[in-house]
C-alpha cells in the first residue's frame, strides 16, 4: 500500500514539474481554426488573435548525424534530469522514514546509489556525445 502512496506522490511531483512548461509554451491568443467547410474553404491551422499565422520552430534542427544525436541527448536530458532529482529526494524521504530501521535504511542506500547511479550515467551520455561530435568534427567528416 506504501508504494502505491508513493507512486502517486511521485507522479504528482513529476506533473508539477512538467506543467508549468507545457503553460508557458501556450499563446493566449492563438487558436485553432478547423478550416474545410462548405462557405470557408482554406485548410486550418494555428492562427494568432490578429489573424496572423503561428510558425512554430522544429525542435530538431540537425544538420548532420552528430548534431542530430547532440539533440536528441539534450532533449532526454532535459526530461530525465527532474525525474532523477525526484529520485534522490524519494531516497532522502526512505532514509527519514526509515526511523532506525537496518533494513530500510538499507534499502533507502541501494536507492539512493541507484539514483546517483542513474544520474551519471545520464551526465556521462552527454559528456560522450558532445566529444565523439567533436572528433568527429575536427577529423574532417
Amino acid at each position: 500500500m506504501a508504494a502505491v502512496g508513493m507512486f502517486f506522490v511521485l507522479v504528482t511531483l513529476v506533473s508539477y514539474s512538467v506543467a508549468p512548461i507545457s503553460s508557458l509554451a501556450q499563446d493566449p491568443s492563438a487558436r485553432i481554426s478547423a478550416g474545410g467547410g462548405a462557405a470557408g474553404g482554406g485548410g486550418g491551422g494555428l492562427s494568432s488573435g490578429d489573424g496572423s499565422n503561428i510558425s512554430l520552430p522544429p525542435i530538431i534542427s540537425a544538420q548532420s548525424i552528430q548534431q542530430l544525436l547532440v539533440d536528441v541527448v539534450e532533449i532526454v536530458l532535459k526530461i530525465a534530469i527532474p525525474i532523477a532529482a525526484m529520485f534522490i529526494i524519494y531516497a532522502g524521504f526512505l532514509f527519514v522514514s526509515a526511523r532506525g530501521n537496518q533494513t530500510k535504511i538499507d534499502e533507502a542506500k541501494a536507492a539512493f546509489f541507484a539514483a546517483i547511479i542513474g544520474t551519471a550515467i545520464l551526465l556521462g551520455t552527454s559528456v560522450i556525445i558532445r566529444a565523439l561530435k567533436a572528433t568527429v568534427e575536427s577529423l574532417g567528416a
